[in-house]
């Protein structure tokens, strides 16, 4: 796990507890934080695949960041896929609530009117720093970005008051309800909130959802990755990963392993054409095999 609190760490304790049942044993969370997950990543790439190490994440890390910088494993040949278990549909655009921006539109044109005035946290590379790189390019907008290593503290500078505005995760929920956040607009194909938009009903043809998958390292034995994706697709049957799913505004998904194998593969090959196009990146940073 990358860092606790967040949208994976949620969604995997309310996972495990169907897994750890149908395995018959513990199943103990570490974190590792850091670089968007990478270093989690890393640590399994090189773990031993006997099926007891596993990393669980989305394509933010195995993809997007490893676009831009350069990391010490392969996206494409470094893990085996198990399962991907939801998705992360509703990342989103907050502002503070006494920023003068009510809707999305009065951001998009007070940027237009004011060049480099917005300050925007992202973490680069991330699918939400690509949603309003999307934004950004079809609009012809300037705003500064302030990279954070991932969207958690930037959702908190923009709650104390500190940053203009972030492209964050979906775990923005509980800052929103207690009236520390505004959400201008959200990234996935449908609605998270009656009367938040999402970009594609703006007129950005841009969707930012994305599996929460698990993953172990290469090499895995084809039976353990059967017991394994067996085992977490029954934890998706379970009360508690479904009160989770509520939690963090996420949809349930399933992809098996070979799935989430082509998904990534795909996702390589569609966010490396874009990253190009937006001039984020000349080549990818990282080779994918």
């Amino acid at each position: 796990m990358a860092e606790p609190g967040l949208t994976t760490d949620i969604l995997v304790r309310g996972l495990i507890v169907g897994a750890s049942k149908h395995l018959g044993t513990r199943i103990v969370m570490e974190y590792r934080p850091g670089a968007g997950g990478s270093l989690a990543a890393a640590f399994v790439s090189t773990a031993k695949p006997d099926g007891y190490t596993l990393f669980s994440g989305t394509a933010s890390t195995i993809i997007d960041g490893t676009l831009t910088r350069k990391v010490p494993f392969s996206p494409l040949k470094s893990f085996t896929p198990i399962i991907a278990f939801a998705a992360s549909e509703h990342t989103a655009t907050v502002v503070h609530p006494n920023a003068p921006w009510k809707t999305f539109k009065e951001f998009v044109d007070d940027a237009k009117k004011n060049p480099d005035k917005i300050r925007m946290g992202v973490s680069p590379g991330s699918g939400m720093h690509m949603a309003m790189e999307f934004v950004k390019h079809q609009e012809g907008l300037d705003w500064v970005y302030v990279p954070f290593p991932s969207a958690g503290p930037a959702r908190t500078a923009v709650a104390g008051g500190h940053l203009d505005s972030a492209s964050v995760g979906t775990d923005w929920g509980p800052l929103v309800e207690s009236g520390m956040l505004r959400v201008l607009v959200t990234h996935g194909k449908s609605r998270a909130l009656p009367d938040i938009p999402t970009l594609m009903e703006l007129g950005y043809d841009f969707d930012a959802s994305m599996p929460q998958a698990i993953l172990g390292p290469a090499g895995l034995p084809a039976d353990v990755v059967a017991k394994l994706e067996d085992a977490f697709a029954k934890g998706m049957e379970t009360p508690e990963f479904k009160t989770a799913l509520q939690q963090v505004f996420v949809s349930p998904f399933y992809l098996n392993s070979k799935g989430y194998g082509d998904y990534l593969r795909q996702r390589w090959a569609t966010y490396e054409k874009l990253y190009k196009q937006f001039g984020v990146i000349k080549e990818a940073a990282t080779q994918p095999e």
